[in-house]
């Protein structure tokens, strides 16, 4: 039996029981996004058209949806981007005192820890380079300009 008892107690989900989160430590509160300069270049994106999605249910969506492996000699419109971004991470809106943002996506206590890079070869208006997306306000930062962008992506 006690055997028994002791596999049993093996396969329970109890280790959460020991930790203690930073919440309840009240440690400060990390920023909501991580911090860039004053000087930095940021890049307004543009609305989201919510008319772009032209299937009126979910259930469409994903029956319908095709790969395909033959990509097109014209580059990405910003507002192609600019959806892209928002429905990947765009901020719905802030809670509290800027305490937590709801975004497009799921996160465990809305802490959304994930930053967003991008390297950018042909995207309507944009310099070849290395940006990153922030969310709050819905806008790029170029972090590198890098004309040979190509050559350094697999």
């Amino acid at each position: 039996m006690d055997k028994y008892k002791e596999n049993r107690n093996f396969m329970k989900s109890n280790f959460h029981e020991e930790v203690i989160s930073d919440q309840q430590k009240q440690l400060p509160q990390p920023p909501l996004i991580k911090p860039y300069g004053e000087d930095d270049e940021l890049i307004d994106l543009l609305e989201i058209d919510k008319g772009i999605v032209t299937k009126d249910n979910v259930f469409d969506c994903i029956v319908d949806r095709k790969s395909h492996r033959k990509y097109k000699d014209e580059p990405l419109k910003l507002e192609e981007l600019s959806y892209l971004l928002y429905m990947t991470q765009g901020v719905k809106s802030i809670r509290g005192n800027n305490y937590a943002t709801l975004r497009t996506v799921p996160s465990g206590g809305a802490r959304h820890p994930y930053e967003t890079y991008l390297a950018v070869d042909r995207v309507e208006g944009l310099k070849k380079g290395i940006y990153r997306y922030i969310p709050i306000g819905h806008k790029l930062l170029l972090v590198k300009e890098e004309e040979d962008i190509s050559s350094h992506i697999v």
